[in-house]
């Protein structure tokens, strides 16, 4: 099973951009790294570990010759703030993740079910030698991941058989047809 982490990042940046907007207009979400940044205001997210829980399910091939994959994950983004605003941000980054309906909907439809979050506030970061405030919120999801696969089937296996004495000689020869139910 492919798991695309940067396909994941961008569905989740599109849902939760517009509530760092909604809190302040001049803050952006970015997905780390980001080079060469110089806003005064941003919040970046970084994916942090993927864990894989329990077995993954393997459906039954259907006559096309596809199967369905199923597997449960822990995945696990952290948000930073910078700037002014960067409490008030991850504040209602926090609550909208919690505690809004439409957020919550959107990334249910993505397979995403947060349950759990860690803010930590005034986390030292300096920015050309001065203080700037930054703030940190880790989020985590579990993430129920399905994909088709395609298998090839076997239509037809072919067996030929001789069994040969100790004096070398064939004492039988069979061939035997299987094929696919």
């Amino acid at each position: 099973m492919a798991i695309d982490i940067k396909a994941l990042e961008d569905q989740i940046h599109t849902i939760l951009e517009p509530v760092i907007i909604n809190t302040d207009p001049n803050a952006i979400l970015i997905i780390e790294p980001n080079e060469g940044n110089t806003l005064d205001s941003f919040v970046s997210m970084k994916y942090e570990r993927l864990v894989k829980n329990g077995l993954t399910d393997i459906g039954e091939v259907d006559s096309d010759g596809n199967v369905t994959v199923k597997a449960q994950y822990d995945i696990t983004f952290k948000f930073t703030s910078f700037g002014d605003n960067a409490k008030n941000i991850l504040a209602d980054l926090n609550f909208a993740l919690t505690d809004n309906i439409i957020i919550h909907e959107s990334l249910v439809a993505i397979n995403l079910f947060q349950f759990g979050s860690t803010i930590k506030t005034d986390v030292p970061n300096f920015r050309d030698t001065a203080w700037e405030e930054s703030d940190q919120i880790t989020v985590s999801f579990h993430y129920a991941h399905e994909e088709v696969v395609h298998v090839s089937l076997i239509e037809q296996v072919t067996i030929d058989g001789i069994y040969k004495d100790i004096t070398d000689v064939i004492v039988l020869q069979t061939t035997q047809t299987i094929n696919a139910p």
